[in-house]
């Protein structure tokens, strides 16, 4: 059922011509055009939002948010408390949990509703949170909710707030590799409006695969702001392909994977994740949420970014001046990554066919860069793998990435490949300060999906 905010205005109230009538709540409960959304409220509007596209396909469902409150996701229980009991009636609950493993168990328990006759909902959605340590401390409760499945109409998506420094922690948090080792997707937004448009993702990819889906959330993101076009996001969404349609075009035949009870997980536990991969490999074929952003038909070297990184390999371009049709000229593409774990296989080889190299920036562990390794091991003209790391030796180890910390070693990889052919202006490590980049001339970029 569409929400509106309560008004207050007679309906027979003049409106000034020309104007939008708005209201503060706007940001959360319009269904159309543009809105200013931070990080915590596009995590609250997503759960709205996947409730009113399950309306439009006549699914009675309903949302659950739980998990441990902490930064930088801790402001999310009071941007859902401002709703007021609003929120409740459309259909989404917000139960705190005390730490992040009952909150994990209680999603896990939401995934009952599908066999369970005295059900009065087709299914539960639900989003649990947490502080980036907090998925290490419930990692067992997330494996055992990954393994026991989701309700074919619901999904559980696991949402962890990052920090690249541990300015609140006592060590910075690396939950892809937490997310990996639980054998669940990972998804990697880069900024606000991607928490909207890859969470609704998580939760469709959720569905089909019957698996948990991780999506890692860094504070630069969850904590900036931003306008997002509510229809741009509703074409993407609906331009995916349905399950029947996704096993018509890939072949693949998916097993019973979803929630059963009763049910013996550990009797075909590892097959039963091995599947869950695999349909995530074919519903990652027909609905990608990967993007070549740079493409040239001459190209010998590549880059592949991931999450915030990509916004800050953007702005080492626009610092350097270097325009799109400048990269494509001197032979570079650049893939950036939404599904970062496990890695579309077939649209990675396609990328790094003829590439001498492939220049691999990411948030965190190599997750990306180990992978794209396995892939390529076995085959005899493969392109060398380097991550940000090998090939960008003084980059700071303190995980604070920017595009100040990368321009000077991403300046010198491209001149190494490239020669002269870019012309870009020898940037001397020691004694880099912004203002020698004060007369680079920023382009504009065209970002399309692939």
């Amino acid at each position: 059922m569409p929400h509106t905010c309560p008004d207050h205005t007679p309906d027979d109230a003049p409106v000034a011509p020309g104007l939008h009538d708005e209201r503060l709540n706007d940001h959360i409960w319009t269904q159309q055009g543009q809105v200013f959304l931070s990080g915590t409220q596009a995590l609250v509007r997503l759960m709205l939002t996947q409730r009113q596209h399950d309306e439009r396909r006549h699914l009675n469902t309903r949302g659950l948010i739980s998990g441990y409150r902490g930064s930088p996701l801790g402001m999310l229980e009071q941007v859902i408390w401002q709703q007021g009991v609003q929120f409740k009636n459309a259909g989404i609950e917000f139960v705190p949990a005390i730490n992040e493993s009952l909150g994990a168990t209680q999603l896990m328990d939401t995934q009952r509703s599908a066999p369970n006759t005295t059900r009065t909902v087709d299914g539960v959605f639900a989003l649990w949170c947490g502080k980036g340590p907090g998925d290490e401390r419930a990692s067992e409760a997330l494996k055992h909710g990954n393994a026991f499945g989701v309700s074919p109409h619901g999904g559980v998506l696991v949402v962890a707030g990052e920090k690249r420094a541990s300015e609140s922690s006592a060590k910075p948090a690396h939950s892809d590799q937490v997310f990996q080792s639980s054998h669940m997707p990972v998804l990697s937004p880069a900024d606000v409006s991607e928490l909207m448009s890859f969470g609704l993702y998580g939760f469709a990819l959720s569905r089909y695969t019957g698996a948990w889906v991780g999506m890692t959330t860094l504070s630069e993101v969850v904590d900036s702001s931003a306008t997002v076009d509510l229809a741009a996001i509703h074409i993407q969404v609906n331009a995916w392909k349905s399950p029947p349609v996704v096993q018509t075009q890939t072949g693949h035949v998916a097993p019973e994977q979803h929630k059963r009870w009763p049910d013996l997980p550990a009797l075909r536990s590892a097959p039963r994740q091995q599947d869950k991969l695999a349909a995530v490999a074919a519903f990652a074929k027909v609905n990608s949420i990967d993007c070549r952003v740079i493409d040239s038909p001459m190209a010998h070297i590549g880059i592949v970014t991931a999450g915030k990184a990509h916004h800050d390999l953007m702005g080492v371009f626009r610092r350097l001046g270097l325009s799109e049709e400048a990269l494509s000229a001197a032979g570079v593409r650049v893939l950036k990554l939404g599904l970062t774990y496990p890695i579309d296989s077939p649209r990675m080889h396609a990328f790094a066919q003829d590439l001498r190299e492939v220049l691999v920036i990411e948030e965190n562990a190599p997750i990306v860069a180990q992978q794209m390794r396995e892939l390529f091991k076995d085959e005899t003209a493969r392109p060398n793998i380097v991550g940000q790391h090998d090939a960008l030796p003084q980059l700071s180890t303190r995980g604070d990435m920017q595009p100040s910390a990368l321009i000077v070693q991403v300046a010198q990889w491209l001149q190494q490949h490239t020669g002269s052919a870019l012309g870009i202006p020898h940037l001397p490590y020691e004694g880099l300060r912004r203002g020698q980049l004060s007369g680079l001339k920023p382009p504009t970029y065209a970002y399309l999906p692939s």
